[in-house]
């Protein structure tokens, strides 16, 4: 690497974090390792900092990236979505054409078939809802509107981790990082009002274990990461993240503040006041009777 090459990269990083665009970089070190990654992968910087993600301390590559290297490295592939009796449910004579899993048939750039069974013949890699089921990612939001999406962006994953693993130097794509489902935890302390968990190793739906550390809280209300936010004028630092389904990012309503939510749980928590001593008669008055 050129001097000349690392001052520009550095250049780019600063602006990088100084625009806001890139929620998941918050320090240039971060944006030139996201260059850097996507550098041995054959990315573009601008490209690197869009489509590769920093989630759980790990650099994530997002499932497109790797349909754009197929692409561009001459590979060819077919996609099978399949109901859940193994049916094509793109062929006319499939009646049940409820998406239930899908698949890729990869063939190399020499057009080699990759995916095939022990007789040589094409066999699909596949993902499907029974898995997703099992791995507990069929009740989060994502997997519930978009599981068409998500069905083909982990039997993508799972290809090219097998049949073509140097395209990504075996990085984990956002899609599944983002689906993480069990953090076994080394060291927790208040982790439901977001406190520190160090030391952690990571299962991966469908994949095995990443280790490494997690210093960013979890918000114990909607489950997902904060965001780590700063003011550009004031230099003052607080963590949120936008709520599911909210789009303005410049609406306070759309933002979940960590230190609100601190608040309200300790407020939540606190003893119901005791009843209030009967009101004494005021002076002067009497109950009448006769």
């Amino acid at each position: 690497m050129t001097t000349d090459l690392l001052i520009v990269e550095q250049e780019l990083a600063q602006a990088a974090v100084d625009s806001g665009m890139y929620p998941d970089i918050t320090k240039t070190e971060q944006a030139v390792m996201k260059m850097l990654a996507g550098r041995e992968l054959g990315l573009s910087p601008l490209f690197s900092l869009q489509k590769l993600l920093i989630i759980k301390g790990q650099i994530t590559c997002m499932g497109e990236v790797i349909i754009y290297k197929w692409q561009e490295l001459g590979y060819t592939w077919q996609r099978i979505d399949y109901n859940k009796d193994g049916e094509d449910i793109g062929l006319p004579s499939t009646k049940d054409k409820t998406l239930y899993g899908c698949g890729v048939i990869l063939w190399s750039p020499s057009g080699k078939l990759l995916t095939k069974d022990a007789e040589g013949n094409a066999k699909p890699c596949t993902f499907d809802m029974g898995r997703a089921s099992i791995a507990g990612l069929t009740t989060k939001d994502n997997w519930r509107h978009y599981p068409d999406r998500l069905l083909w962006y982990r039997a993508v994953a799972f290809t090219a981790r097998d049949y073509s693993p140097g395209l990504t130097g075996g990085m984990v794509t956002t899609e599944e990082m983002q689906d993480v489902v069990t953090l076994q935890k080394a060291d927790v302390k208040h982790i439901s009002t977001g406190g520190s968990v160090e030391a952690v190793s990571v299962t991966i739906a469908g994949e095995g274990t990443v280790s490494g550390h997690v210093e960013v809280p979890t918000c114990p209300k909607h489950n997902v990461p904060f965001q780590s936010c700063q003011n550009k004028r004031t230099g003052a630092k607080w963590w949120a993240h936008m709520i599911d389904g909210c789009t303005d990012r410049k609406a306070k309503d759309s933002w979940c503040n960590k230190s609100d939510l601190e608040k309200e749980l300790e407020k939540a928590s606190e003893p119901e006041a005791p009843a209030s001593e009967t009101e004494k008669v005021p002076a002067g008055t009497e109950e009448l009777t006769t």
